[in-house]
């Protein structure tokens, strides 16, 4: 797999507790620094020119509706 380019978009589908993992890795730097959790149809949007840690910018976050 070659380099991405800017335009490109990546989705990932997962559970709990990995997805929550993941985001606070690529926000903090670490797997447990970011608080909450991301319940189930939840979305969050990540921006992120490299996936490494604390390499990501958080663009949006929609919990799911009660």
């Amino acid at each position: 797999m070659g380099p991405r380019t800017a335009d490109e978009v990546v989705a990932l589908v997962g559970h709990e507790p990995w997805m929550s993992e993941l985001a606070s890795v690529l926000l903090t730097g670490s797997a447990s620094r970011l608080a909450g959790r991301f319940d189930k149809s939840g979305v969050m949007g990540i921006e992120a020119p490299t996936i490494a840690a604390a390499a990501g910018r958080l663009v949006f976050f929609t919990p799911t509706s009660p």
